[in-house]
């Protein structure tokens, strides 16, 4: 049998009001931690595969990621802070 270390590490979107959003999993991208002045283009041109395009359709979040937007996601949107991508929740900060 193999053997091996899990180690967890932070992830977080960001959503633009324009329906962009990026997935991240460094802080230190964020300007002086103001998520308002994160850079979609220069994390488009950066890491594409992590970029995308957002919509959200009645009660459903609905995140295309990727260079060619080949990647989907789907989240029930739920009442309050609290969303569900994936099966990892995630709290509005």
């Amino acid at each position: 049998m193999g053997q091996g270390d899990a180690v967890r590490v932070l992830q977080y979107y960001l959503f633009s009001a324009d329906g962009r959003v990026y997935r991240g999993f460094d802080l230190a991208r964020i300007p002086g931690g103001d998520v308002s002045r994160f850079d979609y283009e220069a994390a488009q041109r950066d890491d594409p595969d992590n970029t995308g395009r957002y919509t959200v359709q009645g009660e459903e979040l609905r995140i295309r990621m990727g260079r060619q937007l080949e990647e989907t996601m789907t989240a029930a949107m739920s009442r309050g802070n609290r969303l569900v991508i994936n099966n990892v929740g995630y709290l509005r900060q």
